[in-house]
């Protein structure tokens, strides 16, 4: 598989595999002269901002999909949030970013007892999240237009011990910080991550289903905890806003996939943004990597929806341009 192909699927399966510390680095070389723009992906027909938000305002709950360390991505989705509590909208905002445990540390920072540094040093977040900073802007966005934030994840823990051990390894108590139904047989999610994931070195045919069972333990925590709140008499009237990795959300799969299986009737809008160049892999990271092939072909075998209702694409980074120029050689 030709170098650029490698770096997409292999920076796509980082949001699935938890073990992995290191973060890809984010490219924003001239990122100011870049061409940038909204596609609606239903009718494949450019879109402005305004237009997409007030599509946005008459859904329950609306992904916002990310690369984790692409700074445009975090500035897209302060701006969405901005945009909708300006619009008068009451929202609750789940982060994948903090491990539901936390939720009494975020309830204090919410209430305003605590500032944003101080909420990162009682969850240890600078430790279990290397890029925290980013998301401080549209947190901050969110509490001061009165939005309720939950923290989404599952333990890492015990995500850990899944993919490497299996569900059967964790202890009771350790089951139980899990929804009861997993929804461990879904094979187009499956069948769509073993494409992804086979770019690591490290898995395996074999041990392929421990870590699809530790991904899906995430989706369906996050999915669970977004659900009963919005359910409660809290989160009665409340837009939920998920900032997610793309891969949680991508296809309508994932958490987006099991909330729904929650919240029916629910009306779900998905904002993804395209990588462009802008994720850039150490050489330690892609020592981990190896070549594969996926073609249009095998994507259409597994995949059943659209990437998402939205989609934000910008103009490739001049590297990247290169690195495309290179594998034509």
């Amino acid at each position: 598989m030709k170098r650029s192909a490698v770096i997409k699927s292999f920076t796509l399966s980082l949001v699935i595999l938890s073990t992995m510390a290191a973060f890809a680095q984010d490219g924003t070389l001239a990122q100011q002269k870049r061409t940038e723009m909204w596609l609606d992906l239903y009718t494949g027909e450019p879109v402005c901002f305004e237009e997409m938000l007030d599509d946005l305002t008459q859904a329950e709950i609306v992904f916002l999909g990310e690369r984790h360390t692409v700074s445009r991505h975090h500035e897209w989705q302060f701006k969405v949030v901005d945009a909708l509590a300006e619009k008068g909208k009451k929202l609750v905002l789940g982060i994948e970013m903090m491990e539901k445990r936390f939720q009494p540390q975020l309830d204090q920072y919410c209430q305003g007892v605590i500032d944003f540094e101080e909420l990162a040093q009682a969850t240890e977040w600078s430790e279990n999240w290397g890029n925290y900073e980013d998301y401080k802007k549209v947190v901050e966005s969110a509490r001061n237009a009165g939005a309720m934030i939950l923290a989404l994840n599952a333990d890492a823990n015990v995500v850990r011990t899944i993919g490497r051990k299996g569900l059967d390894a964790l202890t009771s108590e350790e089951r139980s910080t899990l929804p009861d139904d997993l929804k461990q047989e879904d094979a187009p999610y499956y069948n769509f991550l073993k494409m992804q994931l086979m770019v690591h070195a490290r898995v395996t045919e074999e041990n392929l289903r421990n870590i699809f069972t530790a991904q899906i333990s995430r989706d369906a925590t996050m999915a669970e905890t977004m659900a009963d709140y919005l359910k409660s008499p809290a989160g009665k009237d409340r837009q939920g806003i998920i900032l997610c990795g793309s891969g949680h959300c991508s296809y309508g799969m994932g958490t987006a996939s099991r909330l729904q299986d929650r919240l029916p009737d629910a009306k779900m809008r998905i904002l993804i943004m395209s990588e462009s160049g802008d994720v850039k892999l150490s050489k330690a990271m892609m020592k981990h990597a190896r070549s594969i092939e996926i073609t249009h072909q095998q994507l259409r075998d597994v995949i059943q929806h659209p990437l998402g209702d939205y989609l934000s694409v910008i103009e490739a980074a001049p590297d990247a341009v290169e690195d495309m120029e290179m594998d034509k050689k």
